[in-house]
């Protein structure tokens, strides 16, 4: 009995071990030959604290695919999950200062439950690091100064730019959900839907924003009472806030917890309906072309990013898409004072055309009604929704079906 006792123990030993298997990701780390981030494994062998470990913290990371921690990851030192990437004290301090592209790809179902720990966040402590084009989904951060989604500490110029956070961020001070505390950095295009729970400093993008930059950002977020608390930022301690929002209505606090000599810029709470109106956004000179989109489908409405939706390749003057839609070439091109617009349908499928300008905004909806399969054509006379000549200059053709976007450039001439 003994020795099928030890046998059972030695086996589950074997099998914890082998479940936190770090493998090293190919590539250099270089910004000519960054790690290609392709699974849990790869970004377990970034945080594994071994000899390399502040090598990796400068190093260049891309993200390949989509990635889904596993439940056993809750289960490591003793029930404290995910041990972040990049961490510092008093004494010493380990930053990642580093790139992190996510390339449009997500990492779902990150726990950690530290609540003995500070700044602590997929990212723990950053330094001057550049954080892009990443979602993270599903998140259960629970720490006691500092906890957050994405990034716990951000320092001294870190970027973090077309990223979102997506759970329940729990902790004492500093709670946030894209950063805890934001010390002279830099978000930007980013969004938090979710809880903050906490007692001090408490913000759906940042707890305490200490002369840091914050633009194009959004909360929907439901944050504990608290001393500075708000819905977008806890505190804004001579920092700047532009063109940002916050669902006034899920949670009763202010947008901004205090603002103490801080520069607040165009930064409004809205109603639910008007933060999932478009308008909203390209009124504030959101990039609703490139960037952002209001998917049904996607976070019931608010706005989220248009590769949320799937792929996407992005050039000059097109995004292109697996797509059962077609839009093909607008003639005359450049134009004055008309031209036509043709595409095609492989399905009868839901279809919105419109025009917008070089800021994002929406200048005319040709089309937003189901369609039959086949070859359409749409005549845009250069006109806007109240039938006004628009201005010379470029504008982009936006076809947009239910699993596709495409965009094309025309230039009205006078």
């Amino acid at each position: 009995m003994k020795k099928f006792l030890l046998l059972i123990i030695l086996t589950a030993s074997l099998l914890f071990l082998t479940a936190q298997e770090a493998i090293q990701p190919l590539g250099e780390g270089t910004e000519e030959n960054p790690y290609q981030i392709s699974s849990w494994e790869n970004l377990y062998w970034i945080s594994v604290r071994d000899t390399s470990y502040d090598t990796k913290m400068e190093c260049f990371y891309v993200q390949t695919t989509d990635i889904s921690f596993p439940s056993e990851i809750n289960t490591w030192d003793e029930n404290q999950g995910w041990s972040s990437i990049g961490w510092g004290s008093l004494s010493e301090s380990h930053s990642f200062t580093g790139s992190y592209d996510g390339q449009n790809h997500i990492i779902s179902n990150l726990f950690i439950n530290r609540p003995l720990e500070d700044m602590i966040g997929f990212f723990g402590c950053t330094n001057g690091a550049q954080i892009s084009n990443l979602g993270l989904d599903n998140v259960e951060v629970t720490a006691s100064y500092g906890p957050s989604g994405l990034v716990g500490e951000m320092d001294e110029s870190t970027s973090v730019t077309n990223c979102f956070v997506k759970g329940n961020i729990t902790g004492e001070a500093f709670v946030g959900g894209i950063t805890g505390y934001n010390f002279a950095s830099t978000i930007s295009n980013s969004y938090f839907i979710g809880n903050i729970t906490g007692i001090e400093a408490l913000g759906g993008i940042t707890g305490y924003n200490d002369a840091g930059d914050i633009s194009n950002c959004y909360a929907a977020a439901i944050v504990s009472e608290g001393d500075l608390a708000g819905v977008l930022v806890g505190c804004n301690d001579a920092g700047t806030i532009n063109n940002s929002f916050w669902d006034s209505e899920i949670c009763t606090l202010d947008g901004i917890g205090d603002n103490s000599d801080g520069t607040i810029n165009d930064t409004f709470g809205k109603t639910t309906q008007e933060m999932k109106t478009q308008t909203t956004y390209t009124e504030a000179g959101w990039d609703f072309i490139t960037t952002w989109q209001i998917n049904t489908e996607i976070n019931n409405s608010y706005p989220s990013f248009i590769w949320e939706s799937t792929s996407t390749t992005i050039n000059d003057s097109t995004i292109s898409m697996p797509t059962s839609a077609k839009l093909n070439n607008i003639y005359p091109n450049p134009f004055n004072p008309s031209t036509t617009i043709s595409f095609e349908l492989k399905n009868d499928e839901f279809v919105n055309l419109s025009i917008y300008n070089v800021k994002g905004q929406i200048i005319k909806t040709l089309n937003n009604s189901r369609l039959n399969s086949g070859n359409h054509s749409v005549t845009w006379n250069g006109t806007n929704e109240n039938n006004n000549k628009s201005a010379s200059g470029i504008y982009f053709i936006k076809l947009q079906t239910t699993n596709s976007i495409q965009i094309k450039k025309a230039v009205l001439v006078k």
